[in-house]
C-alpha cells in the first residue's frame, strides 16, 4: 500500500474553494481531501474597508491529500 501524498497550495485565488480545487486537480489522481485555512476576520474587513468584494469566503492557503505519494509529487513538480 502506498502512502498518501499532501500538496502545499501557498496562494488560493479569489472565488476559489475546496470544490473547484478538487475537480482541477483529480485529473492527475485521486484527490482523497482539500483543506483550505479560511482569511481571518481582520483581514477581510480591511479588505472590505478598502473596496474588495464582500462576496464569499476568501481563503489564503491549503492542501490538497492525493491517494497516492507519487502523484502529489508529480503535479508539485510540474
Amino acid at each position: 500500500m502506498s502512502r498518501r501524498g499532501v500538496l502545499y497550495v501557498a496562494r488560493v485565488p479569489p472565488r476559489m474553494g475546496p470544490g473547484i480545487i478538487k475537480s482541477l486537480l483529480s485529473p492527475y489522481g485521486d484527490v482523497t481531501r482539500v483543506y483550505l485555512v479560511a482569511e481571518d476576520k481582520s483581514a477581510r474587513k480591511r479588505r472590505q474597508r478598502m473596496g474588495g468584494s464582500g462576496r464569499g469566503v476568501r481563503y489564503t492557503e491549503g492542501w490538497v491529500e492525493f491517494a497516492e505519494r507519487k502523484v502529489a509529487k508529480r503535479v508539485a513538480a510540474g
